[in-house]
């Protein structure tokens, strides 16, 4: 098994009435699952939940590397999840697959788009992911030899969620020299990838500007290093400077009154091949870059007025 993802079928006031698991597998196929709550009938079972196979899609005839369905979405009537679901490969590809009830998830799966960009050769797609809360909806991907690339939707105005457009290779950044892997930031403006090569970086767009790229490199290690992820961390960099974080940089007095935020990208977990977990915290001149010349959820509430003398700045 490659990857684990979910997908969820919302009811009235946002209720999930049942969920989906997809599994991608390492024998090119991707099996997904309906999981709801055991009804009366189902007395005699021990689970809350009936599990039940539904589909058992054949993808590629090599290593399927991952599967997400589409993220929600908000409409006026609620929220809803379309069954998009990305599959990335390692025969180059991805595809988008789609069963015949596109929010519900019943019926037969069929392949509705298949991408590649004619760069890779055969080494393969290592994972991809849609895009946060964008519009228009994009694709990103990031390659066995380590780059990424990323496609951009054009879909007809007034079309429904559920439905699909066609997609263009667009240029996008660059930088592994190693397989590696990639996930957004929590509210999808920064991307942060790990690498074989020992680094983990986070890409992001300057203030203004709308090309990615590198915005730090807040980690290189001694071992490859195999994913990383974004911890939420709600608490201000006042608050933790009066509790013992000596080993995540944020045990300066002196930044007391900074005003930097750190929503965008909290804490970094790293898994590396030494076979250990290694949390990292926002240095001073991470959260300062990411408070004035990149485009976050935090510099949309900065002032950019900052003191550098003693760190200071000021909040919207």
């Amino acid at each position: 098994m490659s990857s684990l993802s979910l997908h969820f079928c919302f009811g009235e006031g946002n209720a999930v009435q049942f969920w989906h698991v997809i599994a991608a597998g390492q024998d090119g196929y991707c099996r997904v699952w309906k999981v709801c709550e055991s009804s009366e009938s189902d007395a005699d079972s021990e689970s809350p939940f009936a599990i039940t196979l539904e589909s058992v899609i054949e993808v590629s005839s090599t290593i399927v590397s991952s599967a997400h369905p589409h993220p929600p979405l908000r409409t006026p009537s609620g929220l809803i999840q379309p069954f998009l679901l990305l599959t990335a490969s390692m025969d180059a590809t991805l595809k988008i697959i789609a069963p015949e009830d596109g929010l519900r998830g019943g019926g037969l799966f069929s392949t509705l788009s298949t991408l590649h960009p004619h760069l890779i050769g055969s080494q393969g797609f290592w994972g991809a992911f849609w895009s946060i809360g964008s519009s228009p909806r994009r694709i990103f991907a990031y390659g066995y030899h380590g780059a990424m690339f990323k496609w951009e939707e054009t879909l007809t105005a007034g079309a429904e969620p559920t439905a699909l457009g066609s997609f263009s290779l667009l240029p996008f950044v660059s930088g592994h020299f190693g397989a590696c892997r990639a996930h957004f930031s929590r509210y999808g403006h920064l991307l942060l990838s790990a690498s074989r090569d020992r680094t983990v970086r986070v890409w992001g767009r300057e203030r203004g500007r709308r090309r990615w790229g590198e915005v730090s490199r807040p980690v290189v290690h001694g071992y490859p290093v195999l994913d990383a992820v974004c911890l939420r961390d709600h608490t201000p960099v006042a608050e933790m400077n009066n509790k013992e974080w000596d080993n995540s940089g944020l045990g300066n007095k002196e930044w007391d009154n900074s005003g930097l935020g750190n929503r965008e990208l909290g804490r970094i977990l790293t898994i590396n091949e030494e076979k250990k977990s290694r949390v990292y915290g926002a240095t001073y001149l991470n959260l300062l870059t990411l408070n004035t010349l990149v485009e976050t959820a935090d510099s949309a509430v900065f002032s950019g007025a900052v003191d550098v003398e003693s760190g200071c700045g000021e909040r919207a």
